[in-house]
Protein backbone atom coordinates (compact mmCIF):
# COMPACT_ATOMS: atom_id res chain seq x y z
CA UNK A 1 0.00 0.00 0.00
CA UNK A 2 1.39 3.67 -1.15
CA UNK A 3 -0.35 6.45 -0.49
CA UNK A 4 -0.56 9.25 -3.35
CA UNK A 5 -0.26 12.86 -1.64
CA UNK A 6 -3.36 13.97 -3.78
CA UNK A 7 -5.59 16.77 -3.07
CA UNK A 8 -9.02 17.30 -3.99
CA UNK A 9 -8.48 19.68 -7.03
CA UNK A 10 -7.99 15.52 -8.64
CA UNK A 11 -10.95 13.93 -7.28
CA UNK A 12 -13.64 12.85 -9.46
CA UNK A 13 -17.07 14.93 -9.51
CA UNK A 14 -18.98 11.74 -7.74
CA UNK A 15 -18.61 8.85 -5.49
CA UNK A 16 -21.03 6.49 -3.80
CA UNK A 17 -19.83 7.76 -0.40
CA UNK A 18 -17.74 10.59 1.08
CA UNK A 19 -16.21 10.73 4.16
CA UNK A 20 -15.24 13.85 5.59
CA UNK A 21 -12.56 12.74 8.20
CA UNK A 22 -9.72 10.61 8.77
CA UNK A 23 -9.81 9.97 12.56
CA UNK A 24 -11.69 7.10 14.37
CA UNK A 25 -14.85 7.50 12.94
CA UNK A 26 -13.86 8.39 9.67
CA UNK A 27 -11.01 5.74 9.28
CA UNK A 28 -13.38 3.16 10.43
CA UNK A 29 -16.36 3.89 8.22
CA UNK A 30 -13.86 4.57 5.08
CA UNK A 31 -12.45 1.00 5.73
CA UNK A 32 -16.17 -0.77 5.49
CA UNK A 33 -18.06 1.20 2.97
CA UNK A 34 -14.61 0.32 0.63
CA UNK A 35 -14.68 -2.73 1.52
CA UNK A 36 -18.21 -3.13 0.26
CA UNK A 37 -17.32 -2.16 -3.13
CA UNK A 38 -18.11 1.35 -2.89
CA UNK A 39 -16.54 4.02 -4.89
CA UNK A 40 -15.10 6.11 -2.10
CA UNK A 41 -13.17 9.42 -1.27
CA UNK A 42 -12.04 10.64 1.99
CA UNK A 43 -11.48 14.22 2.78
CA UNK A 44 -9.16 15.62 5.24
CA UNK A 45 -8.01 19.24 6.14
CA UNK A 46 -4.54 18.19 7.05
CA UNK A 47 -1.77 16.98 5.48
CA UNK A 48 0.04 13.53 4.99
CA UNK A 49 2.71 13.08 7.98
CA UNK A 50 4.85 10.10 7.79
CA UNK A 51 7.27 8.88 10.25
CA UNK A 52 10.50 11.68 10.14
CA UNK A 53 7.88 14.15 9.58
CA UNK A 54 6.75 15.14 12.44
CA UNK A 55 7.63 18.44 14.77
CA UNK A 56 9.85 18.12 17.37
CA UNK A 57 11.43 21.87 18.57
CA UNK A 58 9.17 24.04 20.35
CA UNK A 59 9.11 26.72 17.30
CA UNK A 60 8.45 23.63 14.46
CA UNK A 61 5.15 22.79 16.85
CA UNK A 62 4.03 26.36 16.87
CA UNK A 63 4.99 26.75 13.37
CA UNK A 64 1.86 23.50 13.16
CA UNK A 65 -0.84 25.13 15.52
CA UNK A 66 -3.90 26.67 14.63
CA UNK A 67 -6.21 28.63 16.63
CA UNK A 68 -9.72 29.34 16.53
CA UNK A 69 -12.87 29.68 18.19
CA UNK A 70 -13.28 32.98 21.41
CA UNK A 71 -9.76 33.96 19.89
CA UNK A 72 -8.13 35.22 16.26
CA UNK A 73 -8.31 32.64 13.87
CA UNK A 74 -4.64 32.43 13.34
CA UNK A 75 -1.74 29.54 12.43
CA UNK A 76 -1.70 27.04 9.62
CA UNK A 77 -5.24 25.99 8.45
CA UNK A 78 -2.96 22.80 7.88
CA UNK A 79 -1.36 22.49 10.85
CA UNK A 80 -0.56 19.16 12.88
CA UNK A 81 -2.29 20.90 16.30
CA UNK A 82 -5.39 22.93 16.49
CA UNK A 83 -6.93 24.65 19.75
CA UNK A 84 -10.30 25.77 19.71
CA UNK A 85 -10.86 28.28 22.70
CA UNK A 86 -14.24 28.41 23.68
CA UNK A 87 -16.54 29.77 26.69
CA UNK A 88 -15.64 27.51 29.47
CA UNK A 89 -14.37 25.08 27.14
CA UNK A 90 -11.07 24.71 25.18
CA UNK A 91 -10.42 21.96 22.73
CA UNK A 92 -7.39 20.45 21.28
CA UNK A 93 -7.12 18.54 18.18
CA UNK A 94 -5.62 17.26 15.08
CA UNK A 95 -5.47 17.76 11.83
CA UNK A 96 -3.70 15.03 9.18
CA UNK A 97 -4.31 12.03 7.82
CA UNK A 98 -5.39 9.66 11.28
CA UNK A 99 -7.10 12.73 12.54
CA UNK A 100 -6.50 12.66 16.56
CA UNK A 101 -4.68 9.14 16.80
CA UNK A 102 -2.08 11.05 15.36
CA UNK A 103 -1.20 13.30 18.81
CA UNK A 104 -2.95 10.67 21.38
CA UNK A 105 -1.33 8.80 24.26
CA UNK A 106 -3.08 5.75 22.39
CA UNK A 107 -3.96 4.73 25.54
CA UNK A 108 -7.12 2.23 24.55
CA UNK A 109 -9.91 0.90 27.14
CA UNK A 110 -13.06 -0.86 26.82
CA UNK A 111 -16.39 1.41 28.61
CA UNK A 112 -18.26 -0.60 31.42
CA UNK A 113 -21.33 -1.32 29.61
CA UNK A 114 -23.06 -1.94 33.00
CA UNK A 115 -22.65 2.45 33.30
CA UNK A 116 -23.76 2.59 29.97
CA UNK A 117 -26.66 1.01 30.68
CA UNK A 118 -26.94 3.42 33.73
CA UNK A 119 -26.72 6.82 31.85
CA UNK A 120 -29.31 5.67 29.49
CA UNK A 121 -27.90 3.49 26.76
CA UNK A 122 -30.43 1.48 24.56
CA UNK A 123 -30.74 -2.77 25.51
CA UNK A 124 -30.71 -2.95 21.78
CA UNK A 125 -27.31 -1.30 21.86
CA UNK A 126 -25.58 -3.26 24.29
CA UNK A 127 -27.06 -6.27 24.12
CA UNK A 128 -27.15 -8.35 20.76
CA UNK A 129 -23.23 -8.96 20.65
CA UNK A 130 -22.21 -6.98 17.77
CA UNK A 131 -21.21 -3.30 20.27
CA UNK A 132 -18.68 -5.70 22.18
CA UNK A 133 -17.54 -7.50 18.64
CA UNK A 134 -16.99 -4.42 17.56
CA UNK A 135 -14.30 -3.74 20.24
CA UNK A 136 -12.54 -6.79 19.61
CA UNK A 137 -12.43 -5.75 15.28
CA UNK A 138 -11.11 -2.47 16.71
CA UNK A 139 -8.53 -3.66 19.01
CA UNK A 140 -7.45 -6.61 16.32
CA UNK A 141 -7.06 -3.63 13.49
CA UNK A 142 -5.23 -1.35 15.50
CA UNK A 143 -2.69 -3.62 17.07
CA UNK A 144 -3.82 -3.12 20.75
CA UNK A 145 -1.88 -4.57 23.20
CA UNK A 146 0.34 -3.69 26.47
CA UNK A 147 3.90 -3.04 26.92
CA UNK A 148 5.81 -6.43 27.06
CA UNK A 149 8.41 -6.04 29.57
CA UNK A 150 7.46 -3.22 31.92
CA UNK A 151 9.97 -4.08 34.65
CA UNK A 152 12.15 -2.31 32.76
CA UNK A 153 10.34 0.84 33.52
CA UNK A 154 11.04 2.78 37.28
CA UNK A 155 7.27 4.09 36.82
CA UNK A 156 6.09 0.52 36.88
CA UNK A 157 8.06 -0.31 40.09
CA UNK A 158 6.38 2.88 41.54
CA UNK A 159 3.12 2.21 40.64
CA UNK A 160 3.39 -1.43 42.08
CA UNK A 161 4.43 -0.18 45.23
CA UNK A 162 1.42 2.31 45.41
CA UNK A 163 -0.97 -0.90 44.00
CA UNK A 164 1.07 -3.30 46.58
CA UNK A 165 0.42 -0.48 49.89
CA UNK A 166 -3.04 -0.45 48.81
CA UNK A 167 -3.94 -3.95 48.72
CA UNK A 168 -4.72 -4.14 45.19
CA UNK A 169 -3.74 -5.20 42.15
CA UNK A 170 -1.58 -3.57 39.67
CA UNK A 171 -3.19 -3.30 35.61
CA UNK A 172 -1.58 -2.69 32.79
CA UNK A 173 -3.32 -0.41 30.34
CA UNK A 174 -3.55 -1.27 26.67
CA UNK A 175 -2.42 0.91 23.75
CA UNK A 176 -2.18 1.22 19.68
CA UNK A 177 1.73 0.74 19.89
CA UNK A 178 3.56 -1.56 17.96
CA UNK A 179 6.32 -3.16 19.95
CA UNK A 180 8.00 -5.72 17.17
CA UNK A 181 8.66 -4.66 13.65
CA UNK A 182 7.26 -5.55 10.73
CA UNK A 183 4.04 -4.95 8.63
CA UNK A 184 0.78 -4.79 10.50
CA UNK A 185 -2.74 -5.88 9.50
CA UNK A 186 -3.02 -3.18 6.38
CA UNK A 187 0.47 -4.38 5.12
CA UNK A 188 2.36 -1.11 6.53
CA UNK A 189 5.86 -1.84 7.51
CA UNK A 190 6.06 0.05 11.15
CA UNK A 191 9.36 -0.08 13.46
CA UNK A 192 9.04 -1.61 17.09
CA UNK A 193 9.07 1.27 19.98
CA UNK A 194 11.43 3.02 21.65
CA UNK A 195 9.58 4.61 24.34
CA UNK A 196 10.60 8.06 23.49
CA UNK A 197 7.08 9.27 24.43
CA UNK A 198 6.60 11.22 21.16
CA UNK A 199 3.00 9.35 20.78
CA UNK A 200 1.42 12.81 21.86
CA UNK A 201 3.31 15.12 19.43
CA UNK A 202 3.68 12.28 16.71
CA UNK A 203 5.80 9.41 16.29
CA UNK A 204 8.62 9.62 14.47
CA UNK A 205 9.50 6.35 14.74
CA UNK A 206 6.16 4.61 13.03
CA UNK A 207 5.28 2.31 16.04
CA UNK A 208 2.15 4.03 16.36
CA UNK A 209 -0.92 2.45 15.03
CA UNK A 210 -2.85 5.53 13.85
CA UNK A 211 -5.97 5.20 11.88
CA UNK A 212 -3.92 6.47 8.47
CA UNK A 213 -2.04 3.01 8.77
CA UNK A 214 -4.20 0.90 9.49
CA UNK A 215 -8.04 1.68 8.48
CA UNK A 216 -7.44 4.33 6.00
CA UNK A 217 -4.66 2.19 4.18
CA UNK A 218 -6.80 -0.84 4.61
CA UNK A 219 -9.60 1.61 2.40
CA UNK A 220 -6.66 2.86 0.03
CA UNK A 221 -6.36 -1.25 -0.73
CA UNK A 222 -10.06 -1.61 -1.42
CA UNK A 223 -10.24 1.56 -3.65
CA UNK A 224 -10.34 4.18 -1.36
CA UNK A 225 -9.45 7.80 -2.65
CA UNK A 226 -7.87 10.22 -0.17
CA UNK A 227 -7.38 14.07 -0.51
CA UNK A 228 -5.41 15.66 2.37
CA UNK A 229 -5.04 19.46 2.50
CA UNK A 230 -8.65 20.00 1.39
CA UNK A 231 -11.04 21.25 4.16
CA UNK A 232 -14.78 20.60 3.82
CA UNK A 233 -16.93 24.04 3.43
CA UNK A 234 -20.33 22.78 3.20
CA UNK A 235 -22.70 20.42 2.69
CA UNK A 236 -25.92 20.47 1.13
CA UNK A 237 -28.99 18.00 0.37
CA UNK A 238 -29.73 17.10 -3.16
CA UNK A 239 -32.31 15.14 -4.72
CA UNK A 240 -30.08 11.90 -5.17
CA UNK A 241 -27.75 12.38 -1.64
CA UNK A 242 -25.28 15.25 -0.76
CA UNK A 243 -22.88 17.80 -2.55
CA UNK A 244 -20.03 18.82 -0.65
CA UNK A 245 -18.24 22.32 -1.56
CA UNK A 246 -14.36 21.10 -0.33
CA UNK A 247 -11.70 24.09 -0.72
CA UNK A 248 -7.86 23.04 -2.07
CA UNK A 249 -5.65 24.32 0.68
CA UNK A 250 -2.48 24.19 -1.16
CA UNK A 251 -1.83 27.01 -3.58
CA UNK A 252 -4.36 25.60 -5.96
CA UNK A 253 -6.60 27.37 -3.99
CA UNK A 254 -9.86 25.99 -5.88
CA UNK A 255 -12.92 24.99 -4.76
CA UNK A 256 -14.57 21.42 -5.78
CA UNK A 257 -18.16 20.12 -6.04
CA UNK A 258 -18.17 16.67 -5.24
CA UNK A 259 -21.59 14.68 -5.00
CA UNK A 260 -22.06 11.43 -3.26
CA UNK A 261 -25.15 9.09 -2.31
CA UNK A 262 -23.31 8.63 1.07
CA UNK A 263 -21.87 11.41 3.75
CA UNK A 264 -19.98 10.65 6.60
CA UNK A 265 -19.89 13.17 8.46
CA UNK A 266 -16.55 12.36 10.70
CA UNK A 267 -14.38 15.70 11.54
CA UNK A 268 -14.17 15.81 14.44
CA UNK A 269 -16.59 17.22 17.48
CA UNK A 270 -15.51 20.82 16.26
CA UNK A 271 -15.41 20.21 12.07
CA UNK A 272 -18.52 17.96 12.55
CA UNK A 273 -21.07 20.47 14.19
CA UNK A 274 -19.49 23.48 12.40
CA UNK A 275 -20.61 22.09 9.22
CA UNK A 276 -23.86 21.16 10.38
CA UNK A 277 -24.81 24.58 11.89
CA UNK A 278 -23.71 26.01 8.45
CA UNK A 279 -26.17 23.34 6.70
CA UNK A 280 -29.08 24.46 8.76
CA UNK A 281 -28.45 28.17 8.61
CA UNK A 282 -29.13 27.23 5.03
CA UNK A 283 -32.45 24.98 5.35
CA UNK A 284 -31.14 21.57 6.31
CA UNK A 285 -33.07 19.93 9.05
CA UNK A 286 -31.66 18.79 11.74
CA UNK A 287 -32.73 17.96 15.33
CA UNK A 288 -32.03 20.05 18.47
Amino acid sequence: MVFANRTVSEAAPTYDAVVIGSGYGGGVSCSRLARMGLKVAVVEQGRLWRPGDFPTTTKARRKNMRFTGRVPNLGNQTGLYSLSVGKGLTVFSANGLGGGSLINAGVTMRPDLARLRKFGWPAEVLDDGRFVEGFSRAETMLGVGAVPEPQKFGKYHGMKRLADAAGTSLTLPTMTISHRPGPNIAGVLQYACRYCGDCWSGCNIGAKNTTGITYVADAVDHGAEVFCESRAQSIAKTETGWEVVVQDLTKKRTTKRIEAKILVLAAGTMGTNELLLRAQKKGLKLSK
